[in-house]
């Protein structure tokens, strides 16, 4: 069984040394640009470039966090910023964006690409997809449990990297515009302001942080967790501090080290789990998803009282080399070095004759051995001499400082690339041509969708996928007639969620016109059911660049859906006239695998919307969808771009649609109409980011 890699977190040089110190066998760490944590102490260029040196100095490896969504105008940029790291020997980039991840394949074949937790992966399908891709490693969704890591494991040969400690998001990762639509800090662009983490009310109750949940711990699953088949334990953290790093990074090495080493008793010590107490806690412990699929044990109601962190000091390491030195008169100095299989060899001065005082072995040992700030220290350093010899002592501190940058060069030299310019790699995607306008609407229960079907302005309608499983469905749509009906698949879909769409896959296929998607498991599982018909992606299948739009319909995608987070200035570059624009419609905020019904009522397996109230009382709804175990929350008011036509007209959009989720049969039947007259709604709404974009 090949050792498991422990994973640290750096957000800057002082964390990054105190990884290394501690005992991580990799590092992960953004730059100044495309990382999602934008407001960590990101390091410049020159800094970087060092730290990536450092780290492969202690055979240990390091990886770029490149895992946010990149708009159109930057994806040029991308990889100019990847091309000095990935010169200097950048072991692997973390990536969200399936355009850029392609972008990157093609402009550098040879950097070896992990698929980030912010694509949402949950189940084997989704890793086959990017494995096709060329994704060497997958950081799957951290809702997944330790069964369903093991299922995936089983069906596939790519790495898996899972978190093991650190916080936990309330939202699957890269399924939350909470920050983005409330206040214009987007988690998919670094800047997430954790709205989630503040209190809120459910149905009119008590305010409590019903949507904060404590930190991940997993000290005591070790045992289960490498036996599990995970290649790589990453501790979450690049925010924190280098004592958090630290104290977390050596905890985690002693007991991965003790169970390598066969201790049949795993136990944790008091003394340890009371350390990562202090390193630092902010709502307490969970063991997470691995062994509990949900609940309110994973939840912290109330914010606790800090504890004062530990402080603790940080060495930056140095490398024990071995050297020869040898004077001779008349003859240049010479300076043998060796570090394992590496060996230089650096000449200096002409010895010279001693007249006065000759040199002695110790002076010139104690000169060749001030290695000062270098990365290096002597561990032997054995000293020729032939005769009363003298050299000057700058001719000694020069040669030792050529020879130690002469070793670290050779060293570093197995990890440098040389990047070969290509123009152009990947071909822009050009707008598809739509022969005809298209007026969609996508529902979510029956009451809905003989709404709909009853407003024949509606060209195609996209059904929610629990529909299938109530009889009633069949009889309504026998009364269809002009319109195309499409289903939706779920948001996320993990193996139970697969296991039971495979039982009705012959009624889908024979019932519905085409298939909606929404993750990247649904586009795999219909490619291997050979699916025909015509696949549409959602606006989850974030299309944010052109890259992003010639990958999907590479995989075989019809149509596509236009992102909440660009505004219309963005849209236009992106160009949008072959995709579907939602100009109506609550927002998804949040997916979550935890139950609003469940943590504040009991879990009745029954459909429900509750209403989560914020402390300036705006109600956002969240419904639970049982048939597949997740609940979405909505924003408090729908998006609405109807009055904004001279712009959407710029757009040239061929395909609207209307996004409906608690809205009734006269609600639908108000809002046509206010469409079709372009009249300003009563009720409270918003343009969503139409206007004012993400940074």
């Amino acid at each position: 069984m090949e050792k498991v890699e422990l994973l640290a977190p750096a957000g800057g040089m002082d964390n990054l040394i105190a990884a290394i110190d501690a005992g991580a066998d990799a590092i992960y760490i953004g730059g100044t640009s495309f990382g999602a944590r934008k407001q960590a102490n990101n390091p410049e260029l020159e800094e970087l470039l060092w730290g990536i040196d450092y780290v492969h100095l202690f055979g240990k490896k390091i990886y770029l966090t490149v895992n946010t969504l990149i708009k159109e105008k930057e994806r040029r940029e991308v990889i100019d910023f990847l091309r000095p790291y990935y010169e200097r020997g950048i072991d692997g980039v973390i990536v969200q964006d399936i355009g850029i991840l392609k972008e990157i394949s093609c402009y550098y074949p040879d950097l070896p690409l992990h698929a980030s937790t912010q694509m949402s992966i949950v189940d084997s399908p989704g890793v086959r997809l990017l494995e096709e891709l060329g994704v060497e490693r997958v950081v799957p969704a951290r809702e997944l449990s330790l069964q369903e890591i093991r299922e995936i494991r089983k069906r596939s040969n790519i790495e898996l990297e899972c978190f093991i400690h650190g916080a936990m998001c309330y939202s699957y990762s890269g399924q939350c515009l909470f920050s983005s639509i409330l206040g214009g800090r987007s988690g998919n662009r670094g800047l997430c302001a954790q709205p989630c983490r503040l209190p809120f009310s459910v149905n009119g109750g008590k305010q409590q942080d019903i949507m904060s949940l404590k930190d991940l711990n997993t000290l005591a699953l070790l045992p289960e967790l490498i036996e599990a088949g995970i290649s790589s334990f990453k501790i979450e953290g690049r925010m924190k501090s280098p004592q958090y790093v630290s104290s977390v990074v050596s905890i985690y090495r002693k007991y991965i080290d003790r169970y390598y080493c066969g201790k049949d008793d795993f136990q944790v010590e008091r003394e340890d789990a009371e350390k990562l107490n202090l390193a630092f806690q902010r709502r307490g412990y969970t063991t997470g998803y691995y062994k509990t699929y949900n609940g309110k044990n994973m939840l912290s109601l109330s914010a606790p009282v800090r504890k004062e962190e530990r402080l603790i000091e940080i060495n930056k390491k140095k490398l024990s080399i071995e050297g020869s030195i040898f004077l001779k008169k008349s003859e240049p100095l010479a300076l043998v070095l060796r570090y394992g299989e590496y060996e230089v060899k650096v000449h200096g001065e002409v010895v010279q004759e001693a007249k006065n005082m000759p040199l002695s072995k110790e002076k010139i040992k104690e000169q060749i051995s001030k290695t000062g700030n270098s990365d290096f220290n002597f561990g032997r350093l054995d000293v020729e001499i032939e005769g009363d010899v003298f050299i000057p002592i700058k001719a000694l501190n020069t040669l030792r400082r050529e020879g130690l940058e002469l070793l670290r060069e050779k060293i570093l030299s197995v990890f440098r690339r040389k990047s070969v310019f290509r123009e152009e790699a990947l071909q822009d995607e050009k707008e598809k041509i739509q022969k005809k306008e298209r007026l969609s609407a996508s529902i979510l229960n029956l009451e809905q969708l003989k709404s709909c079907m009853e407003e024949t302005c509606f060209d195609r309608i996209y059904v929610d996928s629990e529909l299938i499983f109530q009889n009633e469905l069949k009889d309504i749509l026998k009364e269809n007639e002009h319109q195309e009906i499409y289903l939706m698949l779920p948001s996320i879909f993990r193996k139970s969620t697969r296991d039971l769409l495979n039982k009705e896959y012959g009624f889908i296929e024979e019932t519905f016109d085409g298939i909606l998607v929404e993750n990247f498991e649904e586009i795999q599982w219909l490619k291997e059911h050979e699916y025909q018909k015509d696949i549409v992606g959602d606006n989850r299948l974030y299309v944010m660049n052109k890259s992003s739009k010639k990958t999907l319909y590479d995989l075989g995608l019809k149509d596509l859906t236009v992102p909440f987070e660009l505004n219309n200035k963005e849209l236009k570059q992106l160009g949008i006239s072959d995709m579907d624009f939602i100009i109506y419609g609550r927002i998804p905020l949040m997916v979550t695998a935890n139950c609003i019904e469940k943590n504040t009522k009991e879990c009745r397996k029954t459909e429900t919307v509750n209403t989560l109230r914020d402390r300036y009382q705006k109600k956002f709804p969240v419904k639970n969808f049982c048939k597949y175990c997740y609940n979405v929350v909505y924003n408090s008011a729908p998006l609405v771009l109807w009055q904004e036509e001279r712009e959407l007209e710029k757009l040239s959009l061929k395909s609207r649609r209307f996004l409906f989720t608690i809205e009734s049969k006269e609600d639908i039947r108000q809002l046509i109409s206010l469409y079709h007259r372009r009249e300003k709604p009563e009720f409270d709404y918003t343009k969503g980011h139409f206007k004012r974009g993400v940074e």
